[in-house]
């Protein structure tokens, strides 16, 4: 998930319209919670880590950006992430055979499922007032 989608879940959970802003490769990025599936694949591959040096592509589902807002909007019965501009070029499918075949059985997590865990860190991190929204115009 990226940094546009993170903030778009963060302005969902602080009842904020969302927008994303360019950032400098030179400014350092906050830390943003992870969906645990992408936890737990991480972990899976370091604890299990094949001889040899490997590259691997780790591919989930592609979705649409308008798929992801309408999603949250939904979970949040609310519509305040919109979107705009061209569309983001990303591959549509990257072949992840290889490191499944490598590392059987590593975990992967539906799109929903990732989304909702997220909403619901970034949901209880405002309730603790621990929720920096300083990214959210």
């Amino acid at each position: 998930m990226n940094r546009r989608n993170h903030l778009a879940l963060m302005g969902a959970a602080a009842g904020a319209v969302a927008t994303s802003k360019l950032v400098s490769a030179r400014e350092p990025r906050p830390r943003l919670p992870r969906d645990q599936g992408m936890v737990t694949r991480l972990q899976t591959i370091t604890d299990n880590t094949p001889e040899g040096a490997h590259v691997f592509n780790l591919h989930g589902e592609t979705v649409t950006v308008e798929r992801i807002a309408e999603f949250i909007n939904v979970s949040a019965h609310d519509g305040l992430i919109t979107f705009g501009g061209p569309p983001i070029p990303i591959a549509a499918a990257m072949d992840d055979s290889a490191i499944r075949r490598v590392m059987p059985g590593l975990p992967a997590t539906p799109f929903e499922t990732g989304i909702r865990e997220t909403m619901d860190r970034f949901t209880a991190l405002r309730d603790a007032g621990r929720l920096d929204t300083s990214d959210l115009i």
